[in-house]
């Protein structure tokens, strides 16, 4: 092997670790503006078509009312539904809460890629007790922009659990109790 090809080889290695690292920002970006409400960023972290999903598994779903066959499911595409959708999202200081992405495998196929990762989200509760809150897997599609950031064109988060007596489930139960749906609608 000569001088030129290891040098190309090096540099194709280098640009593939480069764009990892570039995703997991991305990946951290979502989890921080989520949690803190910076909700300009929190979008801008999508394409402008990007759409975010989350379903729960069969029999998991804390939502009053029919469960759709294979478990509900919300969505949000375009930046005014997830304007909407962080907008109504609880933040930092009122309520803590940490998004943990964990173990993310990457797939980049020039400026595509796919990732999947755990995900576990963690809350303050009113009395100041801690609990997981719910956890699952993210499944994403990425776009490289020609801004050179990654953006989600889809971000799928499967929700595996949500646990007996999760917050979620209280405050199901209590929008239900006073007559009022989630504050996400239904596909």
């Amino acid at each position: 092997m000569g001088d030129a090809e290891t040098l190309a080889q090096l540099t194709s290695r280098v640009d593939r670790l480069d764009q990892i690292q570039a995703i997991q920002d991305s990946l951290y970006r979502y989890a921080h503006c989520i949690d803190y409400g910076l909700e300009s960023e929190w979008v801008d972290c999508f394409t402008d078509d990007g759409r975010f999903v989350f379903g729960f598994r069969p029999g998991k779903s804390p939502f009053p009312g029919p469960e759709p066959e294979g478990g509900a499911v919300f969505a949000f595409q375009g930046r005014t539904e997830l304007t909407r959708f962080i907008q109504g999202h609880s933040r930092a200081p009122e309520n803590f809460h940490k998004h943990l992405m964990i173990q993310p495998r990457i797939d980049i196929q020039g400026n595509t890629a796919k990732v999947s990762s755990y995900f576990v989200l963690v809350l303050e509760n009113q009395d100041g007790s801690r609990e997981v809150f719910t956890f699952g897997r993210y499944l994403d599609s990425m776009v490289r922009g020609s801004d050179g950031r990654w953006r989600f064109s889809e971000r799928i988060a499967e929700v595996e659990t949500c646990g007996p007596g999760s917050r979620l489930q209280r405050v199901a139960q209590a929008q239900a109790n006073a007559g009022s749906s989630p504050c996400m609608s239904p596909l």
